[in-house]
């Protein structure tokens, strides 16, 4: 039977640490780098999920659509996304998304 790899940095660098072996720091920072991003879209789809609104990611609009809303840019790391309410999306982003989708953040 094959041991279960350990995902959580923190404890896979004690795992390491405690068997005596090398912990190699950019292998870890690799790791805490994912984990604080999975952080950043679980934080993104809750707050789209309580407000109401759906996250459409920028790499979707046009360039026009882009300087058209603006008002509705959020940045997260190297992420932007711009932010509409569920119910009243605008025409030109709604048909560049699934809105029937229970997906809260559209890439």
């Amino acid at each position: 039977m094959q041991a279960e790899a350990i995902r959580e940095p923190r404890r896979w660098a004690y795992m390491k640490l405690l068997h005596g072996k090398h912990v190699n720091p950019l292998h870890l920072m690799s790791m805490l780098q994912r984990e604080q991003e999975k952080r950043q879209w679980e934080l993104i789809r809750r707050m789209c999920k309580a407000t109401g609104s759906v996250a459409v990611g920028a790499r979707l609009l046009t360039r026009r659509q882009r300087e058209k809303y603006a008002a509705n840019r959020v940045r997260e790391g190297n992420h932007t996304f711009y932010l509409f309410d569920r119910k009243y999306c605008p025409a030109d982003i709604g048909i560049r998304i699934d809105l029937q989708s229970q997906e809260d953040v559209q890439l």
